[in-house]
């Protein structure tokens, strides 16, 4: 693997570790048995807030059967958040890769790949469950236009690994067209100096 990859793989490794840290941490079961209501957007609302769990998973008194820590693992595996953590991965890696070539591509094209990125980023938080806020909008939005079947997350996974690699491959050929900045005007000063007084004295 060539030096110039380390870094995007080391970013798509954090990335997605820090997505499943920030996960456990911020997850919340909720307090009772969800209870849906009929209607699209309604089935998108509650899918976004109910962590996974149906009413199977809950005691008689409501309470879940589960500790916290196992609350959030089956949460975890059963809205498939791994791959919503693999995507937020792909993002950050190429968000650092179009940062690190910043003086050979400029600020203008590195800043527009960076805000490509953090778009990314937003649409993977809707389409989550890290956020609950934006799940809400993201999930209830899909339900309601009857996208739910053909837009799993694996489909949006495979979609962000490809728009990043496809990226990372077009920043890299661009920068390896342009020289880094400040490199063409310190060429003249870095020329050879011809002493003009030891040229006389071989002449001679």
């Amino acid at each position: 693997m060539r030096t110039g990859w380390w870094l995007p793989l080391c970013l798509l490794v954090l990335g997605s570790t820090g997505y499943i840290a920030a996960s456990r941490l911020v997850f919340a079961a909720p307090p009772a048995a969800p209870v849906s209501m009929p209607g699209p957007a309604s089935e998108g609302a509650t899918d976004s807030n109910d962590c996974g769990f149906s009413s199977a998973d809950y005691t008689a008194t409501g309470a879940l059967r589960f500790t916290p820590g196992q609350a959030w693992w089956m949460s975890f595996l059963r809205k498939q958040e791994y791959f919503s953590a693999v995507s937020i991965g792909f993002v950050v890696a190429f968000i650092g890769f179009a940062m690190r070539k910043l003086r050979q591509l400029g600020a203008g094209m590195a800043s527009g790949m960076c805000a490509g990125g953090g778009l990314l980023a937003l649409i993977t938080l809707c389409l989550g469950c890290l956020a609950p806020t934006l799940s809400a909008i993201g999930l209830g939005f899909v339900a309601h236009l009857g996208l739910a079947q053909i837009l799993p997350k694996w489909l949006m996974t495979l979609n962000m690994a490809g728009l990043s690699l496809c990226g990372m491959v077009f920043l890299a050929r661009r920068a390896r067209a342009c020289p880094l900045q400040g490199t063409a005007a310190r060429e003249p000063a870095m020329a050879p100096h011809v002493n003009t007084d030891l040229a006389t004295m071989e002449q001679s």
